[in-house]
């Protein structure tokens, strides 16, 4: 699993500062509809008498501060260029274990998620007037490399038989919910954490 050290999020930091200082000046010129789009995963697999601190952290720091991070960097160029007739937007890919409790046990990740979708809704709260809309996208589970990387074979392989459409969500499942929320088709959602998920959240 990689690891984040400090020097990565450094470069991530300061990536991001120059992105600012480099299209703020001549945002206003070149209108766009700015979107943030923030989309880390790390999962960690254990009991939590045995999930080690720094896999904890680490997990903490992939899935709930790079978003944070990002975030609270572009938060003064989205404020820039944003106007009631062109909205920016931030979306958050959180996670099915932000909303459920799940069979395998993950704590640094599930509580990340959970952590994100709230700080989804709070970001939202506190920039609605400035016409910025912040949302959340949930997936079920879908087709990535992450849950490969996760579960055995057997595991992986079962999945499909425990979700109502049979089957594992692919990244155009996602992709459509992703456009909505950062075009004209929903200048009206904001705050709002969006599950994907074939109906796995109401089985359960």
């Amino acid at each position: 699993m990689a690891r984040v050290n400090a020097t990565t999020w450094c470069a991530i930091y300061l990536a991001a500062r120059r992105f600012v200082q480099r299209f703020q000046s001549s945002a206003n010129s070149n209108q766009k509809d700015y979107v943030l789009i923030n989309n880390s995963g790390q999962l960690y697999m254990g009991e939590y008498e045995d999930c080690p601190d720094e896999e904890f952290l680490s997990t903490a720091k992939v899935n709930l501060f790079s978003p944070l991070l990002l975030s609270k960097v572009l938060l003064s160029l989205l404020k820039h260029t944003a106007t009631k007739e062109h909205l920016t937007r931030i979306i958050n890919i959180t996670s099915i274990a932000g909303n459920m409790v799940l069979w395998h046990t993950c704590p640094s990740y599930m509580l990340s998620k959970v952590a994100l979708i709230h700080m989804t809704k709070d970001i939202a709260q506190k920039h609605a007037k400035y016409n910025i809309n912040v949302n959340s996208i949930s997936p079920g589970m879908f087709e990535s490399q992450l849950m490969r990387d996760s579960l055995n074979k057997e595991e992986y392989e079962q999945l499909g038989e425990m979700i109502p459409l049979h089957g594992l969500g692919n990244p155009m499942d996602i992709a459509g919910i992703v456009i909505c929320l950062a075009s004209e088709a929903g200048p009206y959602i904001t705050g709002t954490n969006v599950v994907v998920d074939s109906e796995f959240l109401i089985k359960e």
